[in-house]
Protein backbone atom coordinates (compact mmCIF):
# COMPACT_ATOMS: atom_id res chain seq x y z
CA UNK A 1 0.00 0.00 0.00
CA UNK A 2 1.12 3.56 -0.66
CA UNK A 3 -0.16 4.78 2.69
CA UNK A 4 3.37 4.46 4.08
CA UNK A 5 4.21 7.57 2.06
CA UNK A 6 1.24 9.42 3.48
CA UNK A 7 1.98 8.38 7.03
CA UNK A 8 5.69 9.17 6.78
CA UNK A 9 5.11 12.88 6.36
CA UNK A 10 1.89 12.92 8.35
CA UNK A 11 3.83 12.04 11.49
CA UNK A 12 6.54 14.58 10.82
CA UNK A 13 9.21 13.26 8.45
CA UNK A 14 11.79 15.94 7.78
CA UNK A 15 11.51 16.24 4.01
CA UNK A 16 9.17 14.34 1.72
CA UNK A 17 9.02 15.08 -2.02
CA UNK A 18 5.67 15.70 -3.67
CA UNK A 19 4.14 12.60 -5.24
CA UNK A 20 1.32 11.86 -7.65
CA UNK A 21 -1.88 10.31 -6.41
CA UNK A 22 -1.49 6.53 -6.84
CA UNK A 23 -4.06 5.18 -9.26
CA UNK A 24 -5.30 2.46 -6.91
CA UNK A 25 -5.98 5.06 -4.20
CA UNK A 26 -7.60 7.41 -6.70
CA UNK A 27 -9.92 4.73 -8.06
CA UNK A 28 -10.78 3.33 -4.65
CA UNK A 29 -11.54 6.70 -3.11
CA UNK A 30 -13.57 7.73 -6.15
CA UNK A 31 -15.78 4.72 -5.55
CA UNK A 32 -15.91 5.56 -1.82
CA UNK A 33 -14.11 2.37 -0.76
CA UNK A 34 -14.51 2.51 3.03
CA UNK A 35 -11.09 0.99 3.77
CA UNK A 36 -9.24 3.51 1.62
CA UNK A 37 -11.31 6.38 2.94
CA UNK A 38 -10.65 5.27 6.51
CA UNK A 39 -6.90 5.11 5.89
CA UNK A 40 -6.83 8.57 4.34
CA UNK A 41 -8.80 10.00 7.22
CA UNK A 42 -6.47 8.27 9.70
CA UNK A 43 -3.51 9.85 7.92
CA UNK A 44 -5.20 13.23 8.17
CA UNK A 45 -5.69 12.72 11.88
CA UNK A 46 -2.01 11.92 12.35
CA UNK A 47 -1.00 14.97 10.33
CA UNK A 48 -3.09 17.34 12.39
CA UNK A 49 -2.15 15.67 15.65
CA UNK A 50 1.47 16.48 14.85
CA UNK A 51 0.55 19.98 13.77
CA UNK A 52 -1.48 20.69 16.90
CA UNK A 53 1.68 20.16 18.95
CA UNK A 54 3.13 23.14 17.07
CA UNK A 55 0.02 25.25 17.61
CA UNK A 56 -1.40 24.96 14.10
CA UNK A 57 -3.41 24.80 11.93
CA UNK A 58 -4.96 28.10 12.92
CA UNK A 59 -5.91 30.95 10.59
CA UNK A 60 -2.96 33.00 9.37
CA UNK A 61 -0.51 31.23 11.70
CA UNK A 62 1.79 29.80 9.00
CA UNK A 63 3.91 31.61 6.44
CA UNK A 64 2.92 30.96 2.82
CA UNK A 65 6.24 32.17 1.41
CA UNK A 66 7.24 28.68 0.26
CA UNK A 67 3.80 27.44 -0.84
CA UNK A 68 3.65 26.63 -4.57
CA UNK A 69 0.52 26.79 -6.69
CA UNK A 70 -0.21 23.35 -8.23
CA UNK A 71 0.10 22.89 -11.98
CA UNK A 72 0.13 20.00 -14.45
CA UNK A 73 1.08 19.42 -18.08
CA UNK A 74 -2.36 20.35 -19.43
CA UNK A 75 -2.75 23.38 -17.17
CA UNK A 76 -3.48 26.46 -19.30
CA UNK A 77 -3.87 28.87 -16.40
CA UNK A 78 -1.67 31.98 -16.20
CA UNK A 79 1.20 32.19 -13.75
CA UNK A 80 0.27 33.87 -10.47
CA UNK A 81 1.05 37.51 -9.86
CA UNK A 82 1.09 39.35 -6.57
CA UNK A 83 1.44 37.90 -3.09
CA UNK A 84 -0.21 34.68 -1.97
CA UNK A 85 -2.58 35.57 0.86
CA UNK A 86 -4.62 32.41 1.53
CA UNK A 87 -4.84 28.74 0.63
CA UNK A 88 -8.39 27.54 1.30
CA UNK A 89 -10.39 24.37 0.94
CA UNK A 90 -13.86 24.94 -0.47
CA UNK A 91 -16.58 22.38 0.25
CA UNK A 92 -20.07 22.76 -1.15
CA UNK A 93 -22.03 22.40 -4.37
CA UNK A 94 -21.85 23.37 -8.01
CA UNK A 95 -25.36 24.34 -9.05
CA UNK A 96 -27.12 23.68 -12.36
CA UNK A 97 -30.43 24.15 -14.14
CA UNK A 98 -32.10 21.98 -16.76
CA UNK A 99 -34.71 22.40 -19.47
CA UNK A 100 -36.96 19.56 -18.36
CA UNK A 101 -38.85 19.73 -21.65
CA UNK A 102 -35.64 18.84 -23.49
CA UNK A 103 -33.96 15.94 -21.66
CA UNK A 104 -31.21 15.66 -24.28
CA UNK A 105 -30.01 19.20 -23.57
CA UNK A 106 -26.96 19.86 -21.42
CA UNK A 107 -27.29 21.25 -17.89
CA UNK A 108 -26.49 24.95 -17.53
CA UNK A 109 -24.17 26.16 -14.78
CA UNK A 110 -25.97 28.30 -12.19
CA UNK A 111 -23.26 29.23 -9.72
CA UNK A 112 -21.90 27.55 -6.65
CA UNK A 113 -22.22 27.64 -2.88
CA UNK A 114 -19.38 26.59 -0.61
CA UNK A 115 -17.84 27.06 2.79
CA UNK A 116 -14.15 28.03 2.82
CA UNK A 117 -11.63 26.65 5.31
CA UNK A 118 -8.09 27.76 6.08
CA UNK A 119 -5.51 25.26 4.77
CA UNK A 120 -2.52 27.59 4.91
CA UNK A 121 -0.57 25.51 7.41
CA UNK A 122 -1.05 22.39 5.32
CA UNK A 123 0.15 24.24 2.21
CA UNK A 124 3.25 25.50 3.98
CA UNK A 125 4.15 22.60 6.31
CA UNK A 126 2.53 19.49 4.79
CA UNK A 127 2.38 20.31 1.10
CA UNK A 128 2.41 16.66 -0.11
CA UNK A 129 -0.81 16.12 1.82
CA UNK A 130 -2.62 19.17 0.44
CA UNK A 131 -3.94 17.52 -2.78
CA UNK A 132 -5.67 14.90 -0.63
CA UNK A 133 -7.72 17.46 1.27
CA UNK A 134 -10.33 18.03 -1.47
CA UNK A 135 -10.81 14.25 -1.68
CA UNK A 136 -11.27 13.96 2.07
CA UNK A 137 -13.59 16.95 2.03
CA UNK A 138 -15.76 15.41 -0.68
CA UNK A 139 -16.02 12.16 1.28
CA UNK A 140 -17.11 14.07 4.40
CA UNK A 141 -20.71 15.35 4.76
CA UNK A 142 -21.26 18.75 3.17
CA UNK A 143 -21.38 21.34 6.01
CA UNK A 144 -24.52 23.44 6.29
CA UNK A 145 -24.11 27.10 5.42
CA UNK A 146 -25.31 27.92 8.94
CA UNK A 147 -22.49 25.83 10.46
CA UNK A 148 -19.58 27.99 11.67
CA UNK A 149 -17.59 25.13 13.20
CA UNK A 150 -14.30 23.81 11.86
CA UNK A 151 -14.11 21.11 9.18
CA UNK A 152 -11.42 18.42 9.05
CA UNK A 153 -9.69 20.48 11.76
CA UNK A 154 -9.59 23.58 9.54
CA UNK A 155 -11.17 26.83 10.71
CA UNK A 156 -13.98 28.41 8.72
CA UNK A 157 -12.67 31.55 7.04
CA UNK A 158 -15.48 32.50 4.65
CA UNK A 159 -18.14 31.65 2.08
CA UNK A 160 -18.10 31.34 -1.68
CA UNK A 161 -21.29 32.16 -3.58
CA UNK A 162 -22.59 33.96 -6.68
CA UNK A 163 -24.42 37.29 -6.77
CA UNK A 164 -25.54 36.50 -10.32
CA UNK A 165 -24.87 33.76 -12.87
CA UNK A 166 -21.41 35.08 -13.79
CA UNK A 167 -20.27 36.87 -10.62
CA UNK A 168 -18.65 34.65 -7.99
CA UNK A 169 -17.84 36.13 -4.60
CA UNK A 170 -15.30 35.21 -1.93
CA UNK A 171 -16.57 36.67 1.33
CA UNK A 172 -14.02 36.11 4.09
CA UNK A 173 -16.00 37.67 6.91
CA UNK A 174 -16.84 35.25 9.73
CA UNK A 175 -16.76 34.99 13.51
CA UNK A 176 -13.07 34.09 13.13
CA UNK A 177 -12.24 37.49 11.66
CA UNK A 178 -12.54 39.75 8.63
CA UNK A 179 -10.18 38.77 5.84
CA UNK A 180 -11.90 40.81 3.15
CA UNK A 181 -14.12 40.39 0.12
CA UNK A 182 -13.66 39.92 -3.61
CA UNK A 183 -16.10 39.70 -6.50
CA UNK A 184 -14.39 38.03 -9.43
CA UNK A 185 -15.03 36.75 -12.94
CA UNK A 186 -13.65 33.80 -14.90
CA UNK A 187 -10.53 34.73 -16.84
CA UNK A 188 -9.32 31.28 -17.94
CA UNK A 189 -9.92 27.58 -17.33
CA UNK A 190 -8.33 24.17 -17.81
CA UNK A 191 -9.79 20.69 -17.65
CA UNK A 192 -9.00 18.87 -14.43
CA UNK A 193 -6.17 16.33 -14.75
CA UNK A 194 -7.00 12.71 -15.49
CA UNK A 195 -6.19 11.60 -11.94
CA UNK A 196 -8.65 14.02 -10.29
CA UNK A 197 -11.27 12.49 -8.00
CA UNK A 198 -14.26 12.27 -10.31
CA UNK A 199 -17.23 12.04 -7.99
CA UNK A 200 -20.42 11.12 -9.84
CA UNK A 201 -19.76 12.92 -13.15
CA UNK A 202 -16.16 14.08 -13.19
CA UNK A 203 -14.08 16.78 -11.55
CA UNK A 204 -14.91 20.39 -12.38
CA UNK A 205 -12.34 22.48 -14.22
CA UNK A 206 -9.43 24.38 -12.77
CA UNK A 207 -9.94 28.15 -12.99
CA UNK A 208 -8.25 31.49 -12.77
CA UNK A 209 -10.64 34.19 -11.56
CA UNK A 210 -9.70 37.86 -11.71
CA UNK A 211 -11.12 40.62 -9.56
CA UNK A 212 -14.01 42.62 -11.00
CA UNK A 213 -12.59 46.15 -10.94
CA UNK A 214 -16.07 47.67 -11.33
CA UNK A 215 -17.11 46.47 -7.87
CA UNK A 216 -16.26 49.03 -5.20
CA UNK A 217 -14.44 47.92 -2.06
CA UNK A 218 -14.87 49.81 1.20
CA UNK A 219 -11.92 51.95 2.21
CA UNK A 220 -9.41 49.90 4.19
CA UNK A 221 -11.05 46.55 3.41
CA UNK A 222 -8.89 43.70 2.17
CA UNK A 223 -9.52 42.37 -1.29
CA UNK A 224 -7.86 40.00 -3.76
CA UNK A 225 -6.60 40.50 -7.30
CA UNK A 226 -6.91 36.88 -8.36
CA UNK A 227 -8.19 33.48 -7.26
CA UNK A 228 -7.17 30.04 -8.54
CA UNK A 229 -9.38 26.97 -8.21
CA UNK A 230 -7.22 23.84 -8.42
CA UNK A 231 -7.15 20.20 -7.30
CA UNK A 232 -10.88 19.88 -7.80
CA UNK A 233 -12.91 16.84 -6.72
CA UNK A 234 -16.39 16.21 -8.14
CA UNK A 235 -18.67 19.04 -9.18
CA UNK A 236 -19.33 18.29 -12.85
CA UNK A 237 -22.89 17.92 -14.09
CA UNK A 238 -24.11 14.88 -16.03
CA UNK A 239 -23.81 15.16 -19.81
CA UNK A 240 -27.54 15.65 -20.35
CA UNK A 241 -30.66 16.66 -18.45
CA UNK A 242 -32.16 13.18 -18.74
CA UNK A 243 -33.79 12.39 -15.39
CA UNK A 244 -32.75 15.69 -13.81
CA UNK A 245 -35.04 18.27 -12.15
CA UNK A 246 -35.22 21.90 -13.24
CA UNK A 247 -32.54 22.81 -10.68
CA UNK A 248 -30.04 20.54 -8.95
CA UNK A 249 -26.70 20.53 -7.12
CA UNK A 250 -23.55 18.45 -7.50
CA UNK A 251 -21.25 18.24 -4.49
CA UNK A 252 -17.62 19.26 -4.92
CA UNK A 253 -14.46 20.29 -3.11
CA UNK A 254 -11.42 22.23 -4.29
CA UNK A 255 -8.39 24.24 -3.28
CA UNK A 256 -8.67 28.02 -3.66
CA UNK A 257 -5.48 30.09 -3.79
CA UNK A 258 -6.08 33.81 -3.21
CA UNK A 259 -3.55 36.46 -4.29
CA UNK A 260 -3.33 40.15 -3.42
Amino acid sequence: MHFAKILSFAVGAAAVPAFNLPIEIRDAVASADPDIASSLISAAGLAWSKGKQKGWPRPRSCSLSKATLPSFSGDALPAPAGTLAHVLIGRGTQNYTCDTANPSSAPVAAGALASLYDAGCVASRLSPFLPYLPMLALLAPNPKQSDDSDFLHMDLIGRHYFVDAKSPVFNLQTKNGNEGYAQVSKASSANAPANAMAGAHGACSWLYLSRNQDVAIASGEKTYSGVYRVNTAGGNAPATCQGQPAAFEVEYAAEYWLYQ
